[in-house]
């Protein structure tokens, strides 16, 4: 015998081919469910995020007591019910705080304790909206 004959060839290429397609029409279905799912959970996120908005109203810093002290406003038409992080920045965080549940038009006052004058006040939605960024970098100064 000098080789394999066509016929078990044929064969062989065709169990192959069978096994494979078995295993892929296990898997597929799956596979394309949780892609549909992802897809699905993300355009609502984005759909979501599209609507956001914060602005940072009145930042001052107190030179007595030094605190800064700010004014969260939510712009958006969507509520925040996780938290908003709020960082004083220099050219290294200062400090930082937390601010809960804001309604769409929905202000909100807060401050923290920074021992130098912060040069910017930055706000960032880690947990609902992670693109969500608000800045200001006019801190006014009070006595």
């Amino acid at each position: 015998m000098k080789g394999v004959s066509t016929v078990i060839t044929s064969v062989l290429l065709v169990s192959v081919s069978v096994a494979l397609a078995s295993m892929y029409a296990g898997w597929a279905p799956d596979l394309a469910e949780d892609l549909t799912d992802n897809v699905a959970d993300n355009s609502e996120q984005t759909t979501k995020c599209n609507n956001a908005a914060i602005s940072i109203q009145n930042p001052y810093y107190d030179q007595n007591s030094q605190t800064t002290f700010f004014i969260l406003k939510n712009t958006g038409t969507i509520r925040f019910n996780k938290a908003l992080e709020v960082m004083a920045l220099n050219k290294t965080r200062l400090n930082s705080t937390e601010v809960y549940g804001l309604s769409p038009g929905e202000s909100k006052s807060g401050s923290f304790e920074t021992s130098i004058r912060p040069s910017r006040i930055i706000v960032r939605s880690a947990e609902e909206c992670p693109d969500l960024r608000a800045r200001n970098s006019r801190i006014g100064v009070r006595n």
